[in-house]
């Protein structure tokens, strides 16, 4: 297989051995001490333009049956948005990524949200699709620390076929990169960001080639996650492993000292189908996902999730402090059995750091 992180890459924001500096937060969560969380990840709206054949949030994006069906907060009331940055600041909360359930730039107060946070002195990312930025948001985006375009294909008619949404989308997309490419200062990481389907393997190079041409510093891929999805289940639809795995060694070959490519795929067992190797969920305290329904939810990967909601921050964010790591989210905590009621954990490695350091002390921490 190919090297997970090139030695470009190895100081990269992928890279999950940073988990390390959060010993604190590791050694508190196993006494059943939860800190506020490092990072909060915020759903501004939950709802979107596009229809990716491997949305993880169509369940509850789509109106019909959802938890949305009923919630006149499919994007969050103007101004709750940075009410809750706010809190979240105050609380002592370091990164914010605005992003997730839906499309974030749907929710006019991004904008100011981001100033709002980078003058707090925090640190902000977005993930976005990118079809339909301001110039009043692409100009505030030159701030965040990283802003992920979540592309996906290589040609107009595999967007189209894949992603749907306006017949233009594709290039709105790459002129929305341009542009903000040319704004940027060296401070903001911009990043295409390439979900692995059956459907667009193929073309993991074509778009490392167009990633490159666009000036983007990094070209992100990894699969997606599409057990269970309704565009696959029946299907016998698998991944070509050994010619993804080929693409991405050549993808590699393109770096240079401008041009990272992040290629992530240790986060999943064979057939790049999901591989919970840990005993138990320990490390969802590290971040906070909240959704534009008001929802708080134990981590972005059970995102409206009913069984996995902690409670709400409408009307008033402070009510947070009335269930974090209190019982119930801890007994929830406790009861999660990964290999059952998880999808390839976003925080995989993590979880599995904080059993090798803080429950186990395999690296005898106590010494340099």
């Amino acid at each position: 297989m190919t090297q997970e992180w090139s030695d470009r890459g190895k100081y990269s924001s992928y890279n999950s051995w940073k988990g390390l500096a959060f010993s604190l937060h590791y050694l508190a969560i196993v006494q059943d001490r939860l800190l506020p969380p490092i990072e909060a990840s915020l759903d501004p709206a939950g709802v979107c333009q596009l229809d990716c054949l491997w949305c993880g949030s169509y369940s509850f994006l789509n109106p019909k049956g959802s938890i949305y069906q009923d919630s006149a907060c499919r994007i969050m009331p103007q101004g709750h948005l940075l009410k809750l940055v706010e809190f979240l600041i105050n609380w002592g909360v370091t990164g914010f990524c605005l992003g997730g359930g839906g499309e974030p730039s749907l929710n006019p107060d991004c904008t100011d949200a981001i100033y709002r946070i980078r003058e707090k002195g925090r640190e902000v990312a977005m993930v976005t699709n990118g079809v339909n930025l301001s110039a009043a948001l692409i100009d505030a985006l030159h701030l965040c620390r990283w802003v992920g375009f979540s592309v996906d294909a290589a040609t107009e008619s595999e967007y189209h076929l894949l992603k749907g949404g306006p017949r233009d989308a594709f290039y709105r997309v790459l002129r929305n990169i341009d542009t903000l490419v040319r704004r940027v200062d060296g401070y903001c990481d911009v990043s295409f960001k390439f979900l692995v389907c059956p459907d667009n393997a193929r073309s993991i190079l074509a778009a490392c080639h167009l990633a490159k041409e666009s000036g983007v510093r990094e070209f992100h891929a990894r699969p997606a996650k599409i057990e269970g999805k309704e565009a696959y289940v029946g299907q016998g639809v698998a991944f070509d492993v050994p010619l993804i795995m080929d693409l991405f060694a050549a993808c590699h070959e393109l770096e240079d000292d401008n041009f990272r490519v992040i290629t992530s795929w240790h986060k999943f067992g064979e057939g790049f189908k999901a591989r919970n190797d840990f005993s138990r969920c320990w490390a969802s305290p590290l971040q906070i996902q909240c959704c534009a329904e008001g929802g708080v939810y134990n981590c972005q990967d059970q995102r409206c999730e009913p069984r996995f909601r902690l409670g709400s921050h409408y009307p008033d964010p402070e009510r947070i402090l009335d269930f974090w790591g209190k019982e119930e989210h801890l007994n929830l905590l406790k009861g999660i059995k990964p290999e059952e009621d998880c999808c390839a954990c976003t925080y995989g490695p993590y979880q599995k750091q904080i059993e090798a350091v803080a429950v186990r002390d395999d690296m005898c921490i106590a010494f340099p």
